[in-house]
């Protein structure tokens, strides 16, 4: 990864540095009378142009990676979790809410998952929560931009001291995504925290 050293990157500093510890040896060498002049300039200059060939594969190969990236995000999906707090009203109207927001450990909630980013979600799934409390996969399948799944009782995951509501799924270049979302009870509300969306590896998939 280069980094940015005011006007120069990481990268064509050390072929700057690299050129002046080369002509500074070659200099030495010279006034030592160990090599003539011409054959240190030629050295210097071969040098010289072996660091800036380096240099401009190196240069090359980031600036691919980073248009691959750019095409990669151009089609991201971002998978959010929609309704929960909906879910709540309905369950103050039927008389459950106190259920719901005074359980210290949220097991499982009512929501949809719904694609708000600009590419299809692929493979997405979640897992849900059967009513003996063993947690199953739910499969949802392919979530097209703006597209949502029905309200689904979704399985709510201990994680440290927080509880989280999460989501995997891939875009259309087999990248793997996590969305998950904090959601915890104050007083009688049910409080969601930002959308956290990270990358994994495949074998990260549980």
């Amino acid at each position: 990864m280069s980094m940015k050293w005011g006007w120069f990157d990481s990268d064509t500093i050390v072929v700057i540095v690299g050129i002046f510890l080369l002509g500074l040896a070659v200099g030495l060498s010279i006034w030592l009378d160990q090599i003539s002049t011409g054959y240190g300039m030629e050295i210097l200059l071969i040098g010289s142009l072996v660091l800036v060939t380096m240099w401009y594969g190196a240069h090359t190969k980031r600036m691919a990676n980073e248009m691959r990236e750019q095409r990669y995000d151009s089609l991201r999906p971002i998978v959010d979790f929609e309704h929960v707090e909906s879910e709540l009203v309905e369950a103050v109207r039927r008389g459950e809410a106190k259920v719901i927001v005074t359980e210290p450990f949220l097991h499982s909630l009512h929501c949809g998952i719904r694609n708000i980013g600009v590419g299809p979600a692929i493979d997405v799934y979640s897992f849900t929560m059967r009513a003996n409390g063993e947690r199953i996969r739910q499969d949802f399948g392919t979530i097209a931009t703006k597209g949502e799944t029905p309200e689904v009782p979704l399985f709510v995951e201990q994680r440290d001291d927080r509880k989280v509501l999460v989501a995997y799924y891939k875009d259309i270049y087999g990248r793997c995504f996590e969305s998950s979302q904090e959601v915890r009870a104050e007083g009688k509300r049910l409080v969601k925290g930002p959308l956290k969306i990270r990358k994994i590896a495949e074998e990260e998939l549980p």
